[in-house]
């Protein structure tokens, strides 16, 4: 798989808009990136944008709204991703 630098170089290309990046680091919080190899890397609009959406995660895996033709292990990934970010950004007292 691609790593959290990868990602943000095509994305810096253009290939990808902030939305989706931002949903790939949501989700991949929840299966194979840990928040802190990519947090500290990513540009503050990518970090502003998964702040939006993980300062209050959703409290059920069924109350995500995720794009057309996403699969349940995706949406598990993204709702795991998002409470393994608000854990990161909001409860860590360092």
């Amino acid at each position: 798989m691609r790593t959290p630098e990868d990602l943000l170089r095509l994305y810096k290309k253009g290939i990808y808009t902030e939305g989706e990046v931002a949903t790939v680091f949501i989700t991949s919080a929840g299966s194979e990136w840990l928040p802190e190899q990519f947090i500290p890397i990513l540009p503050p609009e990518i970090l502003k944008y998964i702040d939006d959406h993980v300062i209050s995660p959703p409290q059920f895996v069924e109350a995500i709204e995720f794009y057309h033709g996403s699969t349940a292990p995706q949406r598990l990934n993204w709702f795991n991703g998002a409470w393994n970010l608000h854990r990161y950004l909001y409860c860590n007292a360092d």
